[in-house]
């Protein structure tokens, strides 16, 4: 789920039955746009559309930019190897202007990492990450991320119950937060509130913790 602040809407995407919906929060009311394979994480671009990362069966990811009116204005297929992609941010930092980082990987599938890619092309350009594991340089399904206003990643990995931060350039900085602390299970969405300096951390059991940065 994702908000936009221009056109005062949510928008949830419909994994089970490839529809994002958009809802108004003033009325309740709800549109329906078909998507063409399963949508999973979702985010705002600087233009105020729609990014939607999809995942297809054996095959590469791909995001759609899509309009406030439901329009798909762009689409991004991601190259050989970036399978089971979850959940794709528009990089804002002026050094890295036209890419996308993105985090991809599965249980059985090798590569779980957190890659940037070209946003006209979908080429990858640097990666976080390989063979699933928890010891230096690996993740173990990354679900969901933010970026901070300078341009550093902070990841859900997932499998691993801990919050990582990456650089912008996807050198690793730390772990903010673990189940063994502050996270009571395994983190899966995160959401970055600028201005209060709060990382909201959604877990699998329902909890919802706030890690002030």
């Amino acid at each position: 789920m994702t908000s936009s602040e221009k056109h005062r809407c949510l928008y949830v995407s419909n994994f089970s039955m490839n529809r994002i919906q958009r809802v108004e929060p003033e009325d309740g009311s709800v549109t329906f746009w078909p998507m063409p394979d399963a949508p999973c994480g979702l985010s705002m671009t600087l233009d105020d559309h729609l990014l939607v990362t999809f995942q297809v069966p054996k095959k590469p990811g791909k995001v759609m930019e899509i309009d406030g009116s439901g329009n798909c204005v762009r689409k991004v297929v991601f190259e050989e190897g970036i399978l089971w992609s979850w959940h794709t941010v528009e990089v804002r930092t002026t050094i890295a202007q036209g890419q996308f980082v993105i985090c991809h990987g599965y249980y059985d599938q090798d590569n779980h990492c957190v890659s940037i890619v070209g946003a006209a092309d979908g080429r990858k350009f640097r990666s976080y990450g390989a063979i699933p594991g928890a010891d230096a340089g690996q993740l173990y399904v990354p679900y969901h991320l933010a970026v901070d206003a300078e341009g550093c990643v902070f990841v859900a990995d997932h499998h691993n119950g801990r919050v990582v931060v990456l650089s912008p350039e996807l050198d690793f900085i730390g772990c903010i937060a673990s189940q063994d602390n502050e996270l009571k299970s395994r983190p899966r969405r995160l959401c970055l509130d600028v201005q209060s300096h709060l990382l909201y951390v959604g877990q699998d059991d329902g909890t919802l913790t706030a890690l002030r940065l």
